[in-house]
């Protein structure tokens, strides 16, 4: 057990001066949430996981310090979304392909050079995923055809992601992360490694890799 982890046991009088000082920024507290809240209900039910993701993201939160959707029960699609999108998300998405970042089933096989059954064994393994694209069109990352990349380990840092929904795990190859040194998953993967910069433990920015990149897999998927 960690010193994080160790239990602290605190008198009645000091549990009585916490309520104390809760019940007094009880407002402030109450109106910011409420105003996050509103916030956040103000987009789809699938973006406002996106919101989540990248709100602890901008809030240096670890895995455990996660925001947590409230549990529901949605209508969901395949990939783990609630349905329907809004038809602004399906478009972002088709100009995504528009610029090769995603790829549409058929364009994904040709370029692996895979079967269809194949690649539904894959996507029953977990080991790669898409994003709904509206019209029963399903849309890939491109970076699983990426002959720059080392397309075994992408695969296998999308297992480690578990069952977030796709478009949670298109977030998370895509967007810097502190634990990275600021990199994306995906620049880790290619072989990029971070500079050095304040805040990190001698050699902790070197040692940036595979394995990195899995443990942060590991916390997203738990978070």
């Amino acid at each position: 057990m960690s010193h994080l982890d160790t239990p602290i046991r605190t008198s009645k009088t000091s549990r009585a001066g916490t309520s104390a000082a809760r019940a007094e920024t009880r407002p402030e507290i109450d109106v910011m949430a409420k105003a996050l809240a509103a916030a956040v209900r103000s987009v789809s039910r699938a973006d406002q996981r996106l919101v989540l993701d990248r709100l602890r993201e901008e809030l240096k939160l670890d895995g455990d310090s996660a925001i947590k959707l409230p549990a529901v029960r949605p209508v969901a699609d395949a990939d783990g979304e609630g349905a329907p999108l809004s038809e602004h998300t399906y478009a972002r998405r088709r100009a995504l392909v528009d610029k090769g970042e995603l790829l549409t089933s058929a364009d994904l096989i040709e370029r692996v050079d895979i079967t269809r059954q194949a690649l539904s064994n894959r996507l029953a393994a977990g080991s790669i995923f898409y994003v709904d694209g509206g019209r029963n069109e399903r849309y890939y990352p491109a970076f699983f055809a990426d002959a720059a990349l080392d397309t075994k380990a992408v695969r296998k840092v999308t297992k480690a992601l578990g069952d977030l929904p796709g478009a949670s795990k298109w977030l998370f190859f895509t967007n810097p992360r502190e634990s990275l040194g600021g990199l994306t998953p995906l620049e880790v993967l290619a072989g990029k490694r971070p500079a050095a910069k304040a805040g990190y433990a001698s050699g902790e920015l070197e040692r940036v890799g595979l394995d990195t990149v899995l443990k942060a897999a590991t916390a997203a998927a738990d978070a």
